[in-house]
């Protein structure tokens, strides 16, 4: 049953803990495998490459099909490597993504997660061919503007 949003007085880092994404590797298909290879000539590690990927695939407005990205277990990456210290972090990001497009976030993560990151790394791939323009990609999903307001709470108040 998809939970809307967590139960009271719980942070949102601790209903998205990542333990339901129980896996410890991850395996992509050979035509991201093949694309990480072709962007190796950036200088940029592959784990990296799939970090930004995952998050460039999250700004898209449909949900990923994992079965398009089934092509074969041809790449390994250790999820502790591919992710870091940020993992809790990215699990949050796909089961909100996964909640807003009416997707069970108790299933299937593992396969979301894959066709996430071979999106993204799909999408880079069609737009960057060298590291000034990933530089912009990455510059592209950053918010514009200034910083919120709430940088500086309570300024207002001060009598």
């Amino acid at each position: 049953m998809l939970q809307a949003q967590p139960p009271a007085g719980t942070p949102c880092l601790e209903w998205f803990r990542s333990d339901t994404m129980d896996f410890t590797r991850l395996w992509v298909g050979q035509h991201t495998d093949g694309q990480l290879r072709n962007l190796a000539r950036l200088g940029i590690r592959p784990n990296l490459i799939c970090r930004i990927g995952f998050c460039l695939s999250l700004r898209e407005p449909d949900a990923p099909d994992p079965a398009l990205y089934d092509d074969g277990q041809v790449r390994e990456f250790n999820r502790s490597t591919l992710l870091g210290q940020w993992d809790s972090l990215f699990v949050c990001l796909l089961k909100e993504y996964l909640r807003k497009h009416g997707v069970d976030t108790e299933r299937d993560l593992e396969s979301h997660f894959r066709a996430h990151i071979s999106r993204g790394v799909r999408l880079i791939s069609t737009r960057v061919s060298r590291a000034s323009d990933l530089a912009t990609l990455i510059g592209s999903l950053l918010p514009s503007g200034p910083p919120p307001s709430a940088v500086l709470p309570f300024e207002d108040d001060r009598q």
